[in-house]
């Protein structure tokens, strides 16, 4: 817990299958998100489960309030900013209706700043932003511009939580450097590693590691994936000495770091974007 305190800069969210772990901050899919769940970690996000077509706005606020949710994540459709967008309203819709004390985080999928810009109007009033489709993007230095160009033209004090944003290099460089660049992320790759033989080490990479498998074996599973989530809020915290942070995160900015690739963006515009994602 002194661990995560000290990361003062961007809240981790795990994306929690296993329940056999306690950590603070949890995200889970509507269509498996349990009172388990909710029993091991203080803070609960319950997401749409993108992959599943069949889950829509009405199920993902129905489980929201069923596990009592500190928030609630609109269904959102990957690459498909319009569709995204157009869903979001019709979240919005049924949230006002509905009993749902859970936060809502209002979900974009790229490009962020086209589409904040297009509708405004409607983006304006909310404050508390989730950035989808990250994982689309070409690279991690794509993913680090993306989000700053979403907040060049939201309106101030909007909270940002990057959805699968991964631990690149980059994405923990941009988090050490901007405490503003994002809030909050959330990272499936602790639990999914060590149920696929594999950890990370201090440069978030995976190596082979065997664990047993067996009676309760996910119990110890859970144990190393908890070990993994403080290790990034570690990473992500003032603790580590300068000689290790030089060592692999030592660029002054992101773009230093950049090979070359042309626009910052792969968006450049709103035509662009409606040809790319139409």
């Amino acid at each position: 817990m002194e661990i995560i305190g000290a990361n003062t800069n961007v809240k981790v969210f795990a994306v929690s299958v296993c329940d056999r772990y306690f950590y603070p901050y949890a995200l889970g899919h509507s269509g498996y998100v349990t009172d388990r769940h909710r029993n091991a970690c203080y803070e609960l996000i319950v997401d749409s489960d993108k992959n599943n077509l069949a889950v829509d706005n009405a199920d993902v606020i129905e489980k929201a309030m069923e596990v009592n949710a500190d928030s609630v994540i609109p269904k959102d459709y990957v690459s498909k900013p319009y569709e995204t967008h157009e869903s979001v309203k019709e979240f919005v819709s049924l949230y006002q209706e509905s009993e749902c004390q859970a936060q809502p985080y209002i979900v974009l999928q790229p490009p962020y700043k086209q589409i904040y810009s297009e509708f405004e109007d409607f983006y304006s009033q909310f404050n508390h932003f989730a950035l989808g489709g990250l994982q689309s993007l070409s690279s991690p230095e794509m993913q680090v511009q993306e989000i700053n160009r979403f907040h060049e033209v939201a309106h101030n004090d909007v909270t940002v939580h990057g959805f699968g944003v991964g631990t690149s290099v980059e994405i923990i460089r941009a988090c050490r450097n901007n405490r503003n660049f994002l809030d909050s992320l959330d990272i499936g790759t602790p639990e999914l590693s060590i149920k696929n033989d594999n950890i990370v080490d201090a440069e978030m990479e995976q190596f082979d590691f065997r664990v047993p498998k067996g009676n309760n074996s996910s119990t110890i599973r859970g144990q190393f994936a908890e070990a993994m989530l403080y290790l990034l809020n570690y990473v992500l915290s003032p603790l580590p000495n300068e000689g290790f942070i030089e060592e692999f995160y030592g660029h002054e900015t992101v773009e230093e770091a950049m090979t070359e690739q042309g626009e910052l963006s792969q968006f450049t515009d709103e035509a662009t974007a409606r040809n790319v994602f139409s």
